[in-house]
């Protein structure tokens, strides 16, 4: 948003001077250049406006660095004890008590107050200019929509059909003479002038019939040649530029004299090969059409026009003289708009997380850290916000009320992810924290006058959100007791932001921002200047001014860093290779061979490849290229060698052109070929060797994988001292695993009484293991006693904050096995033929189809604690089926009705169907529900065959 803002405020200060420059030079312009000239200047000048700001500037050789994107607004808030409500699985403070997971035990007091941090609020200026420039935009273009409404209306009002047959072949002869389709002709007594309106189905204007034949081919060639050269598209291309940019005056000026040219222009083309007396002649048409007060009409071209610019058009008709096309200042013009537009950048501000607190403050909890910040906004002066100004106010500006908050209450409160292996005194942890607050209202001008702005917003009780997520960098040291030092706050409204990198993972933002805390000579896992990042290994570093971010990869033994657009990672097992997500064919590969560097550029050299070494000296060995002619591909490896003995293949090759068309974005595959073998260079180039995640089994992810696709054999479920599984390929939602980001865990193993095990059905027998109320993955391989564990992060809710964890994503997946599994054995039975009736047959059948709800574990998603079912013949169906032949006389409908009490909110919910209800049954328990099937049961030669089926027939 603020990188746009910036983009628009940029192209419109470089055409502004570019528009500026042509009025200076307009005198000269019509003397030597002719009007079309100008108005391909004009059509460059409104491009660059409605493109220029929509394109990318990051890779501009000129960067200005932007402005900070929020104004801060300091206040110092405080609180006393609310009633704090949480959502996640971390906190819940309903009754003043704390879990013991933050460090204060169940039942223990809550500690009153301690020191922190200044809380701030901030007002998105950002945000606020945006919409402010889209609001304008969009009026812009309503006026504008409405003034051509207005002028279609009237017209359709007051055309009619013109009677003249001979205007009818006239028009026809003219059309034919310029080579274009004749438009529909109207007569219109509410034009003053012939015109020619529509821009998809165009049409002639004519205000009478009273033309001589002269003047009326004078009329048609005029509004025809506009028709012709497409004026009306142009005038929309300068109607949507001056929109873009309707805070700009030039820009009113540019529509103006643009159209001002486009009839010039028009006038020139028709008078193009006239004689001196047929000049004369037009002239004398036009001065008939004149019209001092005609108004502009959007998307309209008229013949007539105001006295002052009737004046130059004559001029301009009465001149014979020949006059340049102006290619020179045409091509001077689009290399200045666009060269300057092209060549301006903007980096985010060195500080590109929204607000970085001072670190400071410890605290015996999370829960003591909240109190701290609610105790501040309940003081006299802690909490800050904006009303609306009273009405009839002298500047009609927001007012800002500070006061004390009459009540706080915390919306969420749950850790995001933890870093165990890097603070050498603690575990870093990082928390997402964000507070609603009611202030005091001593106005009394909440709700009717709050004032909405940069993301917040008012409940219907009264409580004010900011819009804003605190993000938490808390150390918690291992000290006994240790207590949560605060090391960083940031505030965001778009996710988890540090060093100008956006970060889905809690764990890398961790690592990441306490490297940098704690200045470690360690690689960061995102890094915003990839290309020209010359501390990666301080050597063989391609240097661009194409830069951009890019994420560290771990590979076994090794790293490297890949840009995280436009490169994508094989799903192929145990490669380590990626390509252009382009399919231009560039690619670079990592391998691990047992041959010594030594003898790996001895086959190079014997075949024909050249060594172009950078800098002497390198770790790194080449590039070793060599060019194929017969596949067109450019190939540039590179090799590391390995202190054990072998060495690492770097491999990267893409296929040049010399095809340097430009497509509709402005680019072209030449273009597009040049930049990624720069990018290849760098990433073969930041190569790097070391044990960057030595607990990482390398066929971890590939074990991951393959659990979502046949790879689940048995899903085993501990609980209590009973083990059972189910097959969970009779599941239908499988849970996706790869979604997550998993980080090597260092502590302890947790408990196994309360697992989850999936076992897979690859080579090595391997098994992942879940573990109750954690995110946690055990690892191990078949025929190992040692288990790896992996720390799972990402999003794992079902409903928001509901505080699920992935072990809970595990359970539900379990519940769908076991339900599925029971259901589809009671599907499979039949129903033994002992004499009974049909309907009793139904009832044994419907019983135990509908039965495995009682069946199932306690606690299970699909688990109900009372049934009963009922038959009802569906005797009209059947006998409608019946004299129709569609129903055999062994078959017999009927209508089910399932009463029930779920035993949970979510079995409740996952039994609903279109008519679940409320029971009516008297002699059901309370909190009963019930819902309705559809049914038929079958008598074969082994027994009874039973179907349910769903809500209809």
């Amino acid at each position: 948003m603020e990188y746009f803002l910036l983009q628009l405020a940029k192209t419109s200060v470089i055409c502004s001077a570019a528009i500026v420059l042509l009025l200076l030079l307009r005198p000269l312009l019509r003397k030597r250049f002719a009007a079309k000239a100008r108005c391909r200047i004009w059509l460059v000048v409104a491009l660059a406006l409605i493109f220029a700001p929509f394109c990318p500037g990051k890779h501009a050789p000129v960067q200005v660095e932007a402005p900070g994107e929020h104004v801060m607004i300091w206040t110092d808030r405080a609180a006393v004890m609310p009633k704090i409500t949480h959502k996640s699985n971390f906190v819940t403070l309903d009754d003043g008590t704390v879990p013991a997971l933050s460090g204060v035990a169940p039942g223990e007091d809550l500690p009153q107050s301690a020191s922190a941090a200044p809380a701030r609020r901030m007002l998105d200026v950002s945000a606020v200019l945006f919409w402010a420039w889209l609001a304008g935009a969009a009026v812009f273009l309503f006026v504008q929509l409405i003034g051509y409404g207005s002028f279609r209306r009237l017209m359709r009002r007051w055309s009619g059909t013109v009677t003249n047959a001979r205007y009818s072949e006239i028009l026809s002869e003219e059309a034919e003479r310029l080579g274009v389709a004749a438009p529909k002709a109207q007569l219109c007594a509410a034009v003053s002038t012939p015109a020619l309106t529509g821009l998809f189905r165009p049409t002639l204007l004519l205000p009478h019939e009273n033309y001589t034949e002269s003047d009326l081919r004078f009329i048609l060639r005029h509004e025809l040649t506009h028709l012709k050269r497409r004026d009306i598209l142009y005038k929309l291309v300068l109607t949507l530029a001056n929109a873009l940019h309707w805070f700009n005056p030039l820009a009113y000026v540019m529509l103006h004299l643009a159209d001002e040219d486009i009839e010039l222009s028009c006038d020139s083309a028709v008078t193009l090969r006239m004689e001196k007396a047929e000049r004369a002649a037009y002239s004398e048409t036009l001065l008939k059409a004149v019209r001092s007060k005609s108004a502009a009409v959007p998307l309209t071209t008229c013949f007539g026009g105001t006295v002052e610019r009737l004046k130059r058009r004559l001029a301009n008709v009465l001149d014979g003289r020949k006059k340049s096309r102006g290619g020179a200042v045409l091509a001077l013009t689009v290399l200045a708009v666009a060269g300057l537009c092209a060549a301006i950048g903007f980096t985010p501000a060195k500080d590109a997380s929204p607000d970085r607190s001072d670190a400071q403050g410890e605290y015996a909890s999370m829960e003591e850290y909240v109190l701290s910040v609610i105790d501040k906004l309940k003081q006299p002066n802690g909490y800050t916000y904006s009303i609306l100004p009273e009405e009839g106010s002298a500047d009609g500006l927001p007012v800002e009320v500070t006061e004390a908050a009459a009540d706080v209450r915390v919306a969420e409160l749950e850790q995001e992810g933890v870093c165990m292996d890097l603070a050498p005194d603690g575990t870093l942890e990082l928390w997402r924290f964000c507070y609603e607050v009611k202030p005091e209202d001593k106005a009394g001008a909440l709700p009717d006058r709050f004032f909405w702005v940069g993301g917040n917003n008012i409940t219907d009780d009264g409580y004010i959100s900011d819009g804003w997520y605190y993000y938490l960098t808390m150390l918690r040291t291992d000290d006994d007791p240790g207590v949560y030092k605060l090391l960083d706050s940031s505030m965001a409204n778009d996710g988890l932001w540090y060093n100008g990198c956006h970060y889905d993972s809690a764990y890398e933002y961790l690592y990441d921002f306490y490297a940098d805390y704690a200045k470690l000579d360690v690689p960061r896992y995102l890094i915003p200047d990839f290309l020209n990042a010359d501390d990666l290994t301080g050597e063989n570093v391609a240097t661009t001014s194409a830069d951009r971010e890019a994420r560290r990869y771990d590979g076994d033994g090794w790293c490297l860093y890949i840009p995280t657009v436009v490169w994508r990672r094989t799903t192929e097992a145990g490669e380590d290779c990626w390509y252009s997500a382009y399919w231009t064919g560039s690619t670079l590969r990592v391998d691990k061979s047992t041959d010594n560097a030594e003898t790996m550029e001895a086959f190079y050299r014997d075949n024909g490849f050249t060594l172009e070494q950078y800098r002497e000296g390198a770790a790194l060995r080449g590039p070793w290229c060599r060019y194929d002619a017969d596949s067109g591909t450019q190939f540039a490896n590179y090799l590391m060698p390995i202190a054990e003995g072998g060495c690492y293949i770097i491999s990267t090759w893409w296929m040049p052109t010399d095809d340097d068309s430009v497509n509709e974005w402005g680019y072209s595959k030449k273009n597009q070929i040049e930049n990624e073998a720069a990018q290849l260079r760098s990433m073969a180039q930041s190569f790097m060797v070391g044990d960057f995640s030595a607990s990482f089994i390398p066929s971890f992810e590939a074990d991951i994988a393959l659990a979502l696709t046949d790879g689940a054999a048995t899903l085993v479920l501990t609980k209590n001292g009973q083990r059972t599984g189910y097959n969970p390929q009779n599941a239908w939602n499988d849970p996706d695993f790869t979604q997550y980001t998993y980080m090597p865990w260092k502590g302890k193993l947790p408990s196994e009484e309360n697992t989850l095990t999936l076992y897979l059905s690859n080579n090595d027998s391997s098994k992942l293991t879940f573990y109750e109320g954690t995110n946690l993955v055990g690892y191990c391989i078949g025929g190992s006693n040692e288990t790896a564990l992996y720390e799972a992060q990402g999003y794992f809710s079902v409903v928001d904050n509901d505080g699920r964890t992935l072990y809970d994503q595990m359970l539900s997946w379990y519940d769908e096995a076991e339900f599925g599994t029971m259901r589809s054995e009671v599907e499979e039975t039949v129903i033994p033929n002992r004499g009974q009736s049909w309907e009793e047959a139904a009832q044994e059948y419907l019983d135990a189809y509908e039965g495995v709800h009682l069946k199932v574990r306690e606690g299970s998603q699909y688990k109900f604690t009372w049934m009963k079912n009922l038959v009802e013949p569906a005797d009209d169906m059947m006998e409608l089926k019946r004299e129709r032949g569609e129903l055999e006389e062994n078959k017999y409908y009927f209508y089910s009705t399932t009463e029930f009490v779920p035993e949970t909110e979510l079995a409740l919910y996952n039994a609903m169907a279109g008519n679940t209800a409320d029971c009516n049954d008297p002699d059901a328990p309370e909190g009963a529900y019930a819902y309705y099937r559809c049914c038929m049961i079958t008598l074969k030669e082994d027994g009874w065959h039973g179907v349910v089926g769903g809500t209809g027939w």
